[in-house]
This record gives structure tokens, C-alpha cells and sequence, in this order.
């Protein structure tokens, strides 16, 4: 078989099913090395650190691949490292929600993210209040 052939012949059910365990793997592996390495590990030399050590992973993956190597020295194997390369990219973007959520503490209440945005909702009261005054026909309350 080709590679990826067996990918490609998944219907969009089974495509969504492999994601979703591949996704579950990355978050059990994420929370295995964050554990081992401490919440701080990436962020201590900025997105400048982070992309050295993906690009020493792609280095690696470029080696063993040039010379049709199974595993290195290490005895980290192609899948290890594509694994390694998913998890820089995945904190990555887990660095920027956590800095979007880290934003809404400093707005007022009411504040949400959704998606990528910072959106302010108005709480319960300051909806009240913009309700004073307003009269409604009986029986409408």
C-alpha cells in the first residue's frame, strides 16, 4: 500500500474518528511532558525557541528520511518526532488562547472569548438598568 492511501479512502465519519484519537493521543502526550518538563519549559525562550526546536525536529525527520533510517540514536522513531513537531504547533496555539483568555481578567464582567475574539457581554444588571423606565403593556411582564 501506498502511503497514505488508506488515509484517503476514509469517508468523512472515519476521517473525523481518526482526528478526534489522534487529537486525544496529542492531549494525553502534551499533559505527559508538561508534567515532566513544568508548564514553563517552551515559553522561556519565546516563539523564537519554539520554532528552533520544531526546526530540530524537521532537521532530524529530514535525516532519517534521506537516509531511510527507522529511529536514531535516540531511539526516537519518524512518528516521535512528527508527534513532537504537532505538539510545538498545538501549544502554540494554545499559548495565544491562554494569552486571550488572560485578557479577558482584565476586562469588565461579562466578558467571554469565543474563538479568537474577546467579546463583552452585559451582565444582568447593566441590562436592568438600561430597562428603567421602559414601560410594557400589562400582562407582558
Amino acid at each position: 500500500m501506498n502511503f497514505g492511501e488508506a488515509f484517503g479512502r476514509l469517508d468523512m465519519d472515519e476521517f473525523c474518528s481518526v482526528l478526534d484519537a489522534v487529537c486525544l493521543e496529542m492531549q494525553e502526550l502534551l499533559a505527559r511532558k508538561r508534567e515532566s518538563y513544568g508548564p514553563t519549559n517552551l515559553t522561556r525562550f519565546g516563539e523564537e525557541g519554539m520554532i528552533v526546536r520544531t526546526g530540530d525536529k524537521l532537521e532530524r525527520l529530514w535525516h532519517m528520511h534521506k537516509s531511510d533510517l527507522q529511529t536514531t540514536s535516540v531511539d526516537e522513531d519518524r512518528l516521535d518526532a512528527w508527534r513532537d513537531i504537532a505538539g510545538y504547533a498545538l501549544l502554540r496555539l494554545a499559548i495565544d488562547r491562554a494569552d486571550v483568555l488572560a485578557q479577558v481578567c482584565d476586562t469588565p464582567p461579562g466578558a467571554r472569548v469565543v474563538g479568537d475574539e474577546i467579546q463583552i457581554q452585559r451582565t444582568l444588571d447593566e441590562q436592568a438598568r438600561s430597562l428603567q423606565g421602559v414601560r410594557y403593556p400589562e400582562g407582558d411582564r
